[in-house]
């Protein structure tokens, strides 16, 4: 009797151990956004920082490295939260809800103000490119 008791907890304990990692696999799945970012209606120069944002805090930043293009940012776990994005110091105008997996597709928007539209190129980043 004692043996087929130890047996079960044996059988319970590696059942346990092999759905541990199957969770927690589960729960760092990405959120992977792609698309575009302007600021001041002109491709984000590369250099630019895009960052993403959760509850007020940067979960996620990476540099431009095509004019214009943020590439595949993968932000962290959120589920069901909202996202909010910068460019460089500037606030996107867009947001998404996080899920894990594909979020889509987005054009980052955002301005530095009113200015001359020949200075547009430079954007926050006080770059041209």
């Amino acid at each position: 009797m004692l043996k087929v008791r130890v047996q079960a907890l044996l059988a319970t304990l590696a059942l346990l151990l092999t759905l541990v990692p199957a969770v927690a696999s589960a729960q760092s799945v990405p959120c992977v956004v792609v698309g575009t970012a302007t600021v001041n209606g002109m491709a984000a120069p590369v250099g630019t920082v895009v960052s993403a944002i959760i509850g007020g805090t940067v979960v996620k930043s990476q540099t431009i490295a095509v004019k214009g293009d943020i590439g595949a940012l993968q932000i962290p776990s959120g589920d069901g939260t909202e996202v909010s994005f910068t460019l460089d110091s500037l606030t996107a105008n867009e947001t998404i809800t996080w899920k894990k997996g594909n979020c889509g597709e987005i054009a980052l928007t955002a301005n530095a103000g009113s200015g001359p539209a020949a200075d547009a190129e430079q954007g926050a980043t006080g770059r041209s490119g």
